[in-house]
């Protein structure tokens, strides 16, 4: 429309002023869904567990997979594990949660997590959640964009075995850390949060 009403015309300021105004949105809401993941990471108090860090030795010197990553493997007083971290993600390991697995179950929930650090996908999730939050049709997709971050999940269970984890250790750290009515985070994927339990005796199954 622009061309076509100001074909001889090389100042034309309003496509300039809306791609300005565009780019402001975009870093506003941006900026504020950053501060919300980084202030959901930060409610979360590190600790330093000598048993449960031997115990994660443990299982690097079991499972290459994990001793590959394992500056990424963070204790904190918790009760389920996650990955969290935009840019450098990292996985978050309650330690009632890890009181409450097996080593069998504990290696297999890190190994679901890893994906997720390698997927990048809380930087995923965010990102779609600004996507959502700035298109007034992305209600249309709702469904679907839940759908995708139950594939992901399930996607997850697969690779982690496929890397060495016992399938029925992983449908035990399932159960063991399922909090399917709890709200899913954008800026964190759990192993067990959100989705229901439709969700959860589907990956069980799996």
């Amino acid at each position: 429309t622009c061309v076509l009403g100001h074909l001889h015309d090389t100042g034309c300021a309003e496509p300039l002023v809306l791609l300005v105004l565009t780019a402001l949105a975009l870093s506003a809401v941006l900026v504020r869904r950053h501060h919300t993941a980084t202030r959901a990471v930060q409610q979360r108090r590190r600790i330093h567990s000598d048993v449960l860090e031997a115990r994660l030795d443990e299982l690097c010197s079991r499972q290459p997979s994990i001793m590959l990553h394992r500056e990424l493997l963070v204790v904190v007083a918790a009760d389920d594990l996650r990955t969290v971290g935009l840019i450098r993600p990292r996985v978050e390991i309650g330690d009632r949660a890890a009181e409450a697995l097996d080593d069998a179950a504990l290696s297999a929930a890190i190994l679901h997590e890893l994906e997720h650090v390698r997927g990048f996908d809380p930087l995923r999730f965010v990102l779609v959640s600004v996507c959502q939050a700035i298109n007034p049709l992305s209600t249309l997709l709702g469904s679907e964009l839940a759908r995708w971050r139950t594939g992901r999940e399930a996607a997850c269970d697969e690779a982690a075995v496929h890397r060495g984890a016992d399938p029925l250790a992983l449908a035990q750290a399932l159960v063991a850390t399922a909090r399917p009515s709890a709200k899913t985070s954008p800026s964190a994927a759990g192993l067990g949060h959100g989705g229901g339990m439709a969700l959860l005796r589907l990956r069980v199954a799996l």
